[in-house]
């Protein structure tokens, strides 16, 4: 009977756990996200390469991509914003690269 009980608990915290994630995936599901250059969900080295390579004038991103690709917020896509984003990709961490677009912050250009 406790073994029951015991393991009952165990599976009604799993499903609770992962709705209470689910939902919280779900508000921010398709939101752009600062780093997140090439808008796949992960902030990786690819998206390192994408701000360096705008940076230097390799490629232009779009509104959107420019406003992911400015980690440090300040207005300009340097290459410390790369750096930012890659020390993001590998575990180290930056708060900005956390956050997400709001609704009436950049308009989505194409």
């Amino acid at each position: 009977m406790t073994k029951k009980i015991l393991t009952f608990s165990i599976v009604s915290l799993l499903i609770i756990t992962f709705i209470f994630s689910a939902v919280a995936e779900a508000r921010t599901w398709g939101r752009p996200r600062k780093c997140d250059v090439n808008m796949d969900g992960r902030i990786t080295r690819n998206d390192a390469d994408l701000i360096i390579q705008h940076a230097i004038g390799l490629i232009s991103l779009s509104g959107v991509q420019k406003w992911a690709a400015d980690a440090d917020n300040d207005g300009r896509i340097l290459a410390y914003d790369a750096a930012l984003a890659a020390r993001t990709a590998e575990g180290l961490g930056y708060p900005n690269c956390s956050s997400y677009l709001k609704k009436s912050k950049v308009r989505l250009a194409r």
